[in-house]
């Protein structure tokens, strides 16, 4: 009996190990039909199953070298089978920063695998400040620069382009007498001295000038001053101020009326900032001349933004494009929806209509 059992076990276990094999070398009975599917000749002999399919021994090959496969050790891709070699060599997952084949430990990051040391000397996201790995949240400025949300806490920010004043990041920077900080880039094009920025003043009008809105130079003084001293000027006390104006208007001993603007921008403060704000201050000056007083503080202050935003638009840099962006972002009610409606006002009738309108209305027009 036991000798029996053993035998039966025996037989059971072949034909488990039959019945799990990835492919069988059989031997085609009389009244079997077999096709080969390389050939399409019928095998009358012993064949190779695999994947639902037959083939003659010689004719089991992998599709990429075209040599016989062990059917013990074989791998099958959208109907075609592979050796192990070139399975591996034309489907294994491949690092998406090198191309080199993977092995065990790789990373998975946004859809893509990596080697672990492709992903973290090549790819992984690294802050900007202090250069280590950012596991967690982090925040990115307009330039692409990111960095941990506690380096917000660390350092200042420049006055002027909004990013943190970092070795790092900006190259240091400075803190002038009345409290601006600025940092390390936009101290490179700051406007300190009057000379400068009277021939940057000078290049501003010429591009107003090629839109319509022409000043005359005799009418216009420019001065450059510090936090304090605009805000005696102005006598407004306010962090985001560049820039004022003055008018004067007097009578001659002939009755003439004469008019005389006095424009103030804020010493040191980036190239491109001063443009910006020289461009604001002369299209105050255009309307004082031409158009009609009292004139909706919206409509007033939107076309000055809008005057800043078509100089800006000769300066192809990434900082006039931080400075347009801050001009359409702006939130406030006067200046940044006023720049928004006459944008719109330009957009659907030109800058000749939007001219014309000034000299004569107060008001936006209907529906703007």
């Amino acid at each position: 009996m036991k000798t029996i059992r053993k035998s039966r076990l025996t037989i059971i276990l072949l034909l488990v190990m039959v019945l799990l094999a990835a492919a069988i070398i059989s031997t085609v009975s009389g009244k079997n039909q077999i096709i080969c599917d390389y050939c399409k000749q019928q095998i009358n002999g012993p064949y190779i199953e695999a994947g639902g399919k037959y083939f003659h021994p010689i004719h089991f090959l992998c599709e990429n070298c075209k040599k016989p496969i062990d059917p013990a050790k074989y791998y099958q891709k959208d109907g075609k089978f592979y050796c192990p070699d070139c399975y591996t060599k034309l489907f294994a997952p491949r690092c998406a920063y090198c191309g080199g084949i993977l092995g065990e430990g790789y990373i998975l990051a946004d859809g893509k695998t990596y080697h672990k040391d492709c992903y973290y000397n090549n790819v992984a996201i690294r802050c900007s400040v202090c250069g280590e790995l950012i596991t967690g949240n982090y925040i990115t400025d307009f330039w692409g620069n990111i960095y941990h949300p506690d380096h917000q806490n660390e350092y200042p920010k420049c006055d002027y382009c909004g990013r943190l004043i970092a070795a790092n990041l900006t190259g240091e920077g400075q803190v002038y007498p009345d409290g601006r900080h600025i940092c390390g880039i936009c101290l490179k094009t700051a406007v300190n001295d009057i000379g400068r920025a009277t021939a940057i003043f000078s290049k501003v009008k010429l591009h107003l000038a090629s839109v319509g809105i022409w000043v005359e130079d005799s009418d216009v003084s420019l001065h450059l001053v510090d936090r304090h001293e605009m805000a005696d000027i102005s006598k407004i006390d306010h962090e985001g101020n560049q820039a004022f104006i003055k008018y004067y208007e007097v009578t001659d001993e002939n009755g003439h009326k004469l008019r005389t603007y006095d424009i103030y921008i804020l010493e040191g403060i980036p190239e491109i900032s001063f443009i910006a704000a020289a461009a604001h201050e002369l299209m105050h000056v255009w309307q004082y001349i031409n158009a009609p007083a009292d004139n909706d503080p919206a409509l007033c202050e939107g076309s000055c933004n809008y005057a800043s935003y078509l100089v800006l638009e000769h300066y192809p840099d990434k900082m006039a494009e931080y400075q347009k962006e801050t001009i359409r972002q702006d939130q406030d009610k006067i200046y940044g929806d006023g720049f928004r409606r006459v944008s719109r006002l330009v957009e659907d009738h030109g800058a000749a209509f939007w001219l014309r309108h000034l000299k004569n209305h107060k008001e936006f027009p209907a529906g703007y």
